[in-house]
């Protein structure tokens, strides 16, 4: 599954990184939320509508907002009627600012990656987004075996980042991708779907991968397809795993459902 989004313009540029620590106070978070503010910060937008045509039961959907920052994916999922929402990011003044805002339910304050876990216990979520995190100083590309624990066999991760980072970041590019294919490879996820539009900020297009967990099929889903049907429906695939799955009785086999 592709997408592109062709009516925005493209500039293309290279934006200075910012460790985490220089986020840790007051006055860096707000000069924060308002540099994105003016930079128009479009992928947040962008994550929030494709997770609401993607899950079914929005209101009890657990989603986590990683890598939060002043909770723009956040703010954007309530506004689409998502209420069950965490929220996590490496420094604790980005946390503090996502509690003034009355939308989520838990906030974790921790690194990923290179040693760090997330608190959480396995398959917590039902869903996990990010946007601009996918950077070197931020999100380690190791630390997307730490984001697949935490999701459950189904569910999603909407990751948004800079569609020039192959570019600016070479290395860690390389790396990022490198590990989202290992774990691909290994049957533990999968590339659902990829968005490339053209205004991530007003200097930069973007990307925004939409990666699913595999999960087995088991003799509930063999028994009881109907849960599956609506969102098979919704997205135009008809009956094409419901009727696999219901002419077979073999043992459990690896399948991406529902679509």
């Amino acid at each position: 599954m592709r997408f592109c989004c062709r009516s925005l313009c493209h500039i293309n540029c290279v934006i200075a990184n910012v460790m985490s620590t220089e986020y840790d106070n007051k006055n860096a978070v707000q000069g924060y939320d308002e540099s994105l503010a003016a930079l128009s910060y479009t992928s947040p937008g962008y994550i929030s509508n494709m997770l609401a045509g993607l899950i079914v039961d929005i209101e009890n959907a657990k989603v986590l907002d990683l890598a939060a920052g002043t909770g723009w994916i956040g703010q954007g999922l309530y506004k689409r009627g998502f209420r069950n929402l965490d929220a996590h990011d490496g420094a604790q003044a980005m946390v503090d600012y996502c509690k003034k805002t009355g939308i989520y339910k838990d906030f974790f304050t921790c690194f990923i990656g290179d040693g760090h876990s997330l608190p959480m216990k396995d398959n917590t979520y039902d869903a996990v987004t990010c946007s601009g995190a996918t950077v070197e100083n931020h999100l380690p590309p190791c630390s997307q075996g730490e984001i697949l624990r935490v999701i459950k066999p189904g569910g999603f991760f909407v990751n948004g980042y800079r569609g020039n980072l192959s570019e600016t970041e070479v290395e860690y590019a390389k790396e990022w991708h490198a590990e989202a294919e290992r774990l691909e490879k290994e049957g533990k996820w999968t590339l659902y779907g990829r968005l490339h539009f053209r205004k991530y900020l007003t200097i930069s297009g973007g990307t925004i991968d939409i990666t699913r967990l595999i999960r087995l099929a088991c003799d509930e889903d063999l028994d009881n397809l109907s849960s599956l049907q609506p969102a098979i429906r919704a997205h135009g695939q008809q009956n094409t795993i419901a009727n696999k799955l219901s002419h077979s009785r073999a043992p459990p086999q690896l399948v991406i459902a529902p679509f």
